[in-house]
C-alpha cells in the first residue's frame, strides 16, 4: 500500500470539504446578508449570476473529492480509475 497516495487522497478531502465549508460561511454568507465587500458589481449580481458562481465554487469541491477518492483507490495498487472518474464527472455535470 501506497501510503503517500492515502496521505494525499485524505488530504485532498479534508482540503475539498474546509474550500465548501468556508466558502460558504466566509463568502457567500456575507454576500447573502449584504455584509463584506462594498463593491458596486456586487450589488447588481443577478440571481442568475449568484447561482452560477456558488455553483461553481462548489464544483471545484465535486472534482477535489473525486480526485482525493482516486487517489485513496490507487494506493492499494489495484484501482478502477476510470469507473471513478467517469463517476465524478457524471457527478459534476449532474450538479
Amino acid at each position: 500500500m501506497d501510503v503517500l497516495a492515502v496521505f494525499a487522497g485524505v488530504l485532498m478531502v479534508l482540503l475539498a470539504a474546509a474550500h465548501s465549508i468556508l466558502g460558504e460561511r466566509l463568502i457567500f454568507a456575507r454576500l447573502r446578508q449584504g455584509r463584506g465587500w462594498k463593491d458596486s458589481a456586487l450589488g447588481v449580481l443577478e440571481q442568475r449570476r449568484w447561482w452560477a458562481l456558488r455553483g461553481t465554487w462548489h464544483l471545484v469541491t465535486i472534482l477535489a473529492i473525486g480526485l482525493g477518492v482516486m487517489l485513496l483507490a490507487a494506493a492499494p495498487g489495484q484501482a478502477d480509475i476510470k469507473l471513478i472518474l467517469g463517476t465524478t464527472v457524471l457527478v459534476a455535470a449532474v450538479y
